[in-house]
């Protein structure tokens, strides 16, 4: 008897029975990949930095709970080829309720400037956390980079 194990966080499919023993399976983009080494999937960007700006420009070292401010974000491009992507900032509240995403897409000047500035419009709700994604939209919002946190 085989069994089957999929964990939707993570993309790879691990099976185990008497006859397939310690392998895993990997699907990605309709291949199938059996083999007993762990998949491990590089990212094909990194976030290295993220600072914050008042609107006139002054740097701040922590963002104003009620928003109205900029997000600098610097990133690296670790692939070979291009990769499609869009970046996400997210705002969260104390309780790590969503409070606004604002999306940008990856486009050629952001690519070789590696940076893109986000402003975050003022809001009613106090703003806890600010959470930066990079996400293939054409790969059900497969994440191409590890999120990068600020509190």
């Amino acid at each position: 008897m085989m069994g089957l194990n999929y964990d939707n966080a993570d993309p790879v499919c691990y099976i185990s029975g008497n006859s397939i023993k310690d392998s895993n399976l990997e699907i990605k983009n309709g291949r199938i990949r059996i083999g007993n080494e762990p998949v491990s999937e590089e990212k094909p960007y990194e976030i290295t930095n993220a600072s914050i700006s008042l609107a006139n420009g002054a740097m701040i070292k922590e963002f104003p709970k009620r928003g109205d401010f900029d997000v600098s974000i610097e990133f690296q491009e670790s692939a070979d080829s291009f990769v499609p992507a869009n970046m996400l900032l997210a705002t969260y509240d104390a309780k790590g309720c969503l409070i606004a995403v604002i999306p940008k897409m990856m486009d050629a000047k952001a690519l070789m400037d590696g940076s893109y500035v986000f402003h975050v419009d003022q809001t009613e709700q106090e703003i806890s956390t600010l959470k930066i994604f990079i996400w293939n939209p054409n790969c059900g919002m497969k994440p191409e980079a590890e999120c990068f946190q600020l509190n």
